[in-house]
């Protein structure tokens, strides 16, 4: 048969496997953003040096489901990367 490769996400709390729908909208949020950050490292690590996207947009991801907390948490985690962001 045809072979084809899968990526799964699994979100572990307390080294265990929980479900997306039962962590908060802010959560989910923020996992949103480490998924867009963890695809995009992906992707550039598998091309040439050089070849990647040294930019990053994040639609719509930070918003009222993210407390001012999270806001900063997630702001500095994107500053972090070094990389030109928009953010929506």
């Amino acid at each position: 048969g045809e072979v084809r490769e899968k990526i799964e996400i699994l979100v572990k709390r307390g080294g265990r496997e929980v479900e997306l729908d039962s962590n908060s909208g802010g959560q989910n949020q923020r996992m949103d953003i480490c998924a867009i950050v963890s695809f995009h490292q992906l992707i550039n690590s598998s091309l040439e040096y050089g070849k990647g996207f040294d930019f990053l947009l994040i639609d719509e991801k930070i918003d009222a489901f993210i407390d001012n907390k999270g806001i900063q948490r997630s702001i500095k985690l994107i500053q972090d990367l070094g990389l030109t962001t928009l953010v929506i």
